[in-house]
């Protein structure tokens, strides 16, 4: 009830023409942020001055969202973007027209650390995608990458777009950013060891994968050969 008299209020002022310019522009700017807030909720974190001064000069603040291949984009947010808009808007940026199963996660990555059990030799870097909820908000999220806990924990986070779940019919979409973005997640997916194949399977997708990036130059470098066997065989097998 007190926010529908909030609200009224407002969108009164905001609609007034006897009001001055700047108290109406300020009045359609929380009007604006106060309906997006009742859908997704309440800010979990204070908006800093950055974010109020950026929203009073009705200018954008941007960050960077990575995809799988290690390239980015740059996104644009304000105090209520939400998770859904930037994947929309990111969609927009890179012409997918199909980006109904992407969206945004958290990737943590932690740096190698020595290995006091293996002589001191350090342990391989883990990688963790955490799905984020589409009504949460940048500006949060942004925060909390900066203020957590795991930030002190030599935990690193950043923004990924990637997909939330691969389909039956994907195999119908014949848009060529959707596949190029399916098939970068399904080859990470599969060297990361999400797949678990028999070893002979192993051997020959990575073959296919040599031949598919290098062509059959490699034959004769035995060194450059064993890097892309290393780096192409996945990490799970049966």
């Amino acid at each position: 009830e007190f926010v529908g008299l909030v609200s009224e209020y407002i969108h009164a002022v905001a609609q007034d023409e006897g009001e001055p310019p700047l108290v109406r522009s300020l009045a359609s700017k929380t009007w604006n942020c106060l309906k997006r807030s009742t859908k997704a909720g309440p800010r979990r974190t204070l908006p800093t001055a950055e974010e109020i001064e950026a929203l009073f000069a009705e200018r954008k603040l941007n960050t960077i969202v990575f995809f799988l291949d290690e390239t980015f984009e740059e996104l644009s947010f304000d105090v209520t973007t939400t998770v859904l808009e930037a994947v929309e808007q990111l969609a927009g940026i890179i012409r997918l027209q199909n980006w109904q199963t992407f969206t945004l996660f958290e990737a943590r990555h932690i740096l190698a650390k020595p290995n006091t059990n293996n002589g001191g030799v350090a342990e391989p870097a883990v990688d963790e995608h955490l799905l984020l909820d589409e009504n949460k908000y940048i500006a949060d999220i942004l925060c909390e990458f900066r203020n957590s806990k795991i930030a002190k924990d030599m935990w690193q986070s950043k923004l990924l777009f990637k997909k939330r779940m691969f389909r039956e019919t994907d195999e119908n979409i014949v848009e060529p950013q959707f596949i190029n973005l399916s098939y970068v997640q399904a080859q990470h997916d599969y060297l990361q060891g999400n797949y678990p194949v028999v070893r002979e399977d192993a051997a020959q997708m990575s073959a296919l994968q040599i031949q598919a990036e290098h062509g059959s130059g490699l034959a004769e470098n035995e060194e450059m050969l064993m890097t892309c066997i290393e780096k192409y065989v996945t990490k799970q097998t049966k």
